[in-house]
């Protein structure tokens, strides 16, 4: 069994795999697989600040993707998104879901953010600003998932 994050909009990928085979894929093998294990947490402080340093790691565009590559992490990935959509590629199935992901991904930063201000005072004005501007580009994301004809009229008034 698989797996289908973005049914219905999009058949893929199939709701299940033939044992061995797995010939519903075809020609498209987007799997990714996952284990779990229960271990011990770290401290709240070195959780948070592990996970700040992670984020300006994934905001270089050359942390995941080589220079010249097609894809790339941080602010370029936005560029490339609008620079495909103003290619014409606008109605594809990348384009909407690079959007919906991108809006789940800023609101669930705003949430981490407000939780980080509750918890420690020191830092709140900032990491409230923080969860008020992630929150703002979850809906902005949202809003241009669905038609993404043209997120840079959108995105340029949150930039």
């Amino acid at each position: 069994m698989t797996a289908q994050p973005w049914a219905p909009n999009v058949d893929f990928s199939p709701r299940h795999l033939t044992f061995g085979s797995w010939e519903e894929l075809g020609q498209e093998v987007h799997i990714s697989f996952f284990t779990f294990e229960k271990v011990e947490p770290s401290a709240e402080q070195i959780a948070i600040r592990d996970s700040l340093r992670c984020a300006v790691l994934l905001a270089d565009p050359t942390y995941l993707h080589p220079e010249g590559s097609h894809y790339a992490s941080g602010l370029a990935a936005y560029d490339n998104w609008i620079g495909a959509i103003a290619q014409g590629h606008g109605n594809s199935h990348g384009n909407w879901w690079n959007g919906t992901v991108w809006s789940e991904c800023r609101h669930m930063a705003g949430q981490y953010f407000t939780e980080i201000a509750g918890h420690h005072p020191a830092i709140a004005f900032h990491a409230t600003e923080l969860s008020t501007r992630y929150t703002s580009l979850g809906h902005l994301l949202h809003r241009v998932s669905d038609n993404v004809k043209s997120p840079a009229i959108i995105l340029t008034i949150f930039f």
